[in-house]
């Protein structure tokens, strides 16, 4: 599954879902070496190093997979600009 994340520090990244649980995922980025795996912390989800991450996107190929039981209960991130 293609997913866009942003982190704390406004930096927007393209990553593709490994695996997924209720309260855990692992990402891979592109031109990193190792994954990410992030935990679900009250409605933040937490890197292993404490930095927050934002599901901005997920764009699955076959709506019927797993990932659809695990994005059912995402909630859409709204922002908006001030000018």
């Amino acid at each position: 599954m293609y997913m866009i994340l942003r982190f704390a520090t406004g930096r927007r990244v393209d990553a593709i879902l490994l695996s997924a649980a209720r309260e855990r995922m692992t990402v891979v980025i592109p031109d990193q070496e190792d994954t990410l795996e992030f935990s679900l912390v009250g409605n933040q989800w937490i890197s292993e190093c404490g930095s927050t991450v934002e599901i901005e996107s997920v764009v699955a190929d076959d709506p019927d997979d797993m990932g659809r039981i695990w994005c059912d209960e995402m909630r859409p991130l709204v922002a908006t600009a001030v000018s």
